[in-house]
C-alpha cells in the first residue's frame, strides 16, 4: 500500500488514523540518536493519542545509514526528509543539530552520548586560541548579521 499524506491542521496526517491535536517530528540523524530519541518519544509521546509522532532521518550525517536502518526497524509513521520539511509541526524532537533549521517547528534537542555538554579537545594549530563551545550548545543567531555564533 502506498502512503499518502493529507496536509492537516496539525502537520501530515495519515488518512487512516484519527486526526490528532498535535504533531510531533521526531529527527534521527543516526542510530545512537533514533535510540536517544526513542527513550523519550515513546513513554512520553506515543501513549498519548492526542498526539501524533513522525518520524524523518535528516541527510549528511556520516552515520545516516545507520539511522536510516533505526528507522526501518520501527513500526512507526516515516515520511522522507523532502515531505517532512514541507510540513508545520507543534514541535520537533531531536539529538543532533544537523539541518534542524529546515524544520518547522520549535525544536527540542536532547542530549546523547558521552560529548555532550563538554568543551572539545583543543588540536595543534597556527594563530590565536578562539573559544571553545560547549559541546551539544545550540548557536544563538546574532540578529542582522545572518550569522550563526555560540552562545557567549
Amino acid at each position: 500500500m502506498s502512503r499518502s499524506w493529507m496536509r492537516g491542521d496539525t502537520g501530515p496526517v495519515f488518512p487512516l488514523t484519527v486526526r490528532p491535536a498535535k504533531t510531533v517530528l521526531a529527527v534521527v540523524h543516526s542510530q545512537q540518536s533514533g535510540d536517544r530519541l526513542s527513550e523519550f518519544v515513546g513513554p512520553l509521546l506515543e501513549t498519548d493519542r492526542r498526539v501524533q509522532v513522525v518520524w524523518t532521518l535528516a541527510p549528511g550525517s556520516q552515520f545516516e545509514s545507520s539511522g536510516r536502518a533505526f528507522l526501518r526497524r520501527m513500526d512507526a509513521a516515516v515520511l522522507s526528509w523532502a515531505e517532512a520539511t514541507s510540513f508545520d509541526y507543534d514541535l520537533a524532537v531531536a539529538a543532533n543539530h544537523g539541518l534542524l533549521d529546515q524544520v518547522r517547528a520549535p525544536v527540542l534537542v536532547l542530549p546523547h552520548g558521552t560529548g555532550f555538554s563538554r568543551h572539545p579537545a583543543r588540536g595543534n594549530g597556527y594563530g590565536p586560541e578562539v573559544a571553545r563551545p560547549v559541546g551539544g550548545a545550540a548557536p544563538v543567531r546574532s540578529p542582522g548579521t545572518g550569522g550563526w555564533f555560540p552562545p557567549p
